[in-house]
């Protein structure tokens, strides 16, 4: 929407994206990365929180695309990395708001 003064891609973005996050995201990536499920003491500012942390590597996003750092083959490693901390940070916050809401649903 609006200016693209970068030239980033303005379509097919997310299926590559998405499919190489998928690719290139294994178990053996992620479990020194994720925690046990956390309490939230207030999961409504973590969540506004999250998505505005999220938000704000959308242009990064966008700059690793039009490098070609989301291609599989070679594996781009900061293209790797960026995408295994996006995917991280999303599998952290779902589990603690899972914990979060089976806790509080006992106490509340």
């Amino acid at each position: 929407m609006g200016d693209n003064p970068n030239n980033y891609a303005t379509f097919d973005i997310h299926s590559s994206v998405e499919s190489y996050a998928h690719a290139i995201s294994s178990l053996e990536d992620m479990r020194p990365r994720l925690k046990s499920p956390t309490l939230l003491q207030d999961p409504f500012n973590k969540m506004i929180k999250y998505l505005y942390a999220s938000n704000g590597e959308v242009e990064r996003l966008y700059a690793l695309h039009k490098i070609g750092a989301f291609k599989k083959n070679p594996v781009n490693q900061e293209g790797k990395e960026f995408m295994l901390q996006a995917v991280c940070r999303g599998s952290q916050m779902l589990p603690n708001l899972w914990y979060t809401a089976y806790i509080k649903s006992k106490t509340e």
